[in-house]
């Protein structure tokens, strides 16, 4: 919920949420947001990540879609799976200050990722 809906890790501590959760399954403890932060997330992208390279190196793919603005930037693999449906995974997304976007410091951004 937290990464598919782009709601703020605290929102394990806020009261309306834990009774929530309570009343629909007492038995489950609510993680605090330090472990969802370093254990749960973590491990949901560090899966992600695995998922998305071995997708890519089985595949054939159009390397790269390049997506900046003044904070951050982003690549994406596109290719078309065995089911020839198009995927287009986020590889990455990182601060970029630059706030000009020259072709220099874009190409010398691709060339780090």
């Amino acid at each position: 919920m937290v990464c598919v809906d782009g709601q703020p890790l605290n929102i394990v501590e806020n009261r309306g949420f834990t009774k929530l959760i309570s009343h629909l399954e007492p038995r489950f403890t609510m993680p605090s947001r330090k472990t969802l932060t370093n254990v749960i997330i973590r491990t949901m992208y560090d899966s992600a990540d695995k998922n998305v390279e071995s997708r890519i190196c089985c595949n054939n793919y159009r390397p790269m879609d390049f997506y900046a603005n003044t904070d951050f930037s982003s690549v994406t693999a596109q290719y078309v799976n065995k089911e020839l449906v198009l995927q287009h995974p986020s590889l990455i997304v990182v601060p970029f200050p630059e706030v000009s976007h020259t072709a220099e410091k874009i190409s010398k951004f691709l060339t780090s990722v």
